[in-house]
């Protein structure tokens, strides 16, 4: 009864809009007495497991058909990021982007906490997979909440802007100052390195793929310092996760005609998180009739890549639309980790590092499985200076939708691999400035104040 009571009022918190700097943990808090308790806390998907919307949101994936569905768009946020006003929620506030994550922080410190106020072995197997698994969590919230409210991070550079408030405690009472970009993530490094030395050993997750693990760890390591641009580091961890754990499905056994391709198998997941339930007219999955995949991505696929029927619905208009990814059920999308955003990761990092035959192996292991039996095309003789390019471009045909295109487009924007991003809305047009800070969506204006009254 304990728990289930637990379970409920966690219902209720994660489902209220207070800003997350606002909210007081509820007494229900101080029923974690156990192990167990702190285990089942993990399991809560309505805590952990959920990544934020307005990277989605304001990408260069789909379009809108036409002014009318814009101006039918229920909120002032949902308007202002389509189109990159600077206003971006134009006095809206309780933006689940930023509120969904700190609180995932705020219940990962909370276990954090319990877990020292137990004062139990840290030899204690569950105990270090629990610790392992909360600092996880924690580090997961805090890189979404880096890429979609920070710049990107640059290894060249001396300058180093603004980072997040950083919250290592569940007291809500102190309010954090915002941190620099080089300690938030160095904090988000930090966790995970860790979480990887406290969850080895422990048997990877086959039927509970929302619980993190070493494979997890490893695969975040790599996306991470991939975001970074720290390429050599990303390709170790990349490499260590592949050498644990390297299932990739073949499409050619999945019902592609089928809204929901991957129900019946998920053996692609190595972490499994959604879509936060936010921005649904702008975000989620499945027909709709109001808006429309990008036609050049859906032209960049070739017609035996069996991707584009496995991704895409043609809805009744005769546009495309985001089919359901990597999860069993909802209408928000996949936005975990899987083996083949871990073969682009070490791909691309192969090739940045000269070792172009490694970086080809991985690309042909990966697209054997994406194209119709004995059509698939392979790139041994793809010439060297363009293999980058190329496994750019195969990472955004299989990565849509996962919110990973925001920060690809931040990283490589320091590059000087700029993509200009435009939108149309009858004869108005606009377009996305060129530079990092456009890139960035503010932090929502009730944190500001409440850290200011604090």
């Amino acid at each position: 009864m304990k728990l289930l009571i637990l379970s409920f009022s966690l219902f209720c918190l994660c489902s209220c809009q207070s800003p997350f700097l606002n909210v007081k943990p509820t007494k229900d808090i101080d029923l974690l007495e156990d192990l167990d308790d702190l285990e089942n806390l993990l399991e809560n998907s309505y805590v952990f497991g959920n990544t934020g919307s307005l990277k989605i949101a304001a990408c260069d994936d789909y379009y809108l058909l036409s002014r009318n569905e814009w101006d039918a768009l229920p909120t002032m946020t949902e308007k202002n990021v389509y189109v990159w006003n600077k206003d971006t929620y134009g006095g809206e506030i309780n933006i689940s982007d930023w509120n969904e994550q700190y609180k995932a922080i705020f219940y990962a410190n909370s276990i954090l906490d319990k877990l020292s106020d137990l004062e139990v072995s840290p030899v204690l197997s569950k105990a270090r997979y629990i610790k392992g698994e909360a600092l996880f969590h924690r580090a997961y919230a805090y890189f979404d909440l880096a890429i979609g409210f920070c710049s990107s991070f640059d290894v060249n550079s001396l300058n180093d802007g603004p980072g997040l408030p950083l919250r290592t405690s569940a007291n809500i009472d102190r309010i954090e100052p915002t941190s620099s970009l080089k300690a938030t993530y160095k904090f988000i490094e930090d966790d995970l390195i860790q979480s990887s030395h406290l969850l080895k050993g422990k048997p990877f997750p086959v039927n509970r793929r929302n619980r993190p693990s070493l494979e997890a760890s490893f695969a975040m390591l790599a996306r991470v310092y991939l975001a970074m641009g720290k390429y050599e580091r990303a390709l170790l961890y990349a490499d260590s996760c592949l050498r644990l754990y390297d299932t990739l499905l073949d499409y050619n056994h999945i019902c592609k005609d089928c809204l929901n391709p991957f129900q019946e198998n998920l053996d692609e997941v190595i972490f499994s998180s959604t879509n936060a339930l936010s921005y649904a007219n702008l975000t989620s999955v499945g027909e709709r009739l109001w808006m429309a995949i990008d036609t050049t991505l859906i032209q960049s696929y070739k017609p035996n890549d069996l991707r584009l029927k496995t991704y895409y619905v043609k809805n009744r208009n005769g546009n495309y639309n985001k089919k359901r990814g990597y999860i069993k059920s909802g209408s928000y999308d996949f936005s975990g980790l899987a083996t083949d955003e871990i073969y682009l990761i070490r791909a691309e990092c192969y090739a940045r590092n000269g070792q172009y035959e490694l970086a080809k192996n991985d690309l042909n292991t990966l697209l054997l499985s994406r194209f119709e039996s004995g059509s698939h095309y392979k790139i041994e003789d793809y010439p060297q200076n363009e293999l980058l390019e190329l496994i750019l471009n195969e990472r955004r045909k299989s990565l849509v939708w996962r919110g990973l295109r925001w920060s690809d487009l931040k990283r490589l924007g320091l590059e000087g691999r700029y993509t200009l991003l435009k939108r149309k809305l009858d004869n108005e047009y606009f377009e996305l400035d060129l530079n990092q800070t456009s890139y960035v969506f503010p932090t929502p204006d009730n944190e500001i104040a409440l850290s200011k009254t604090n």
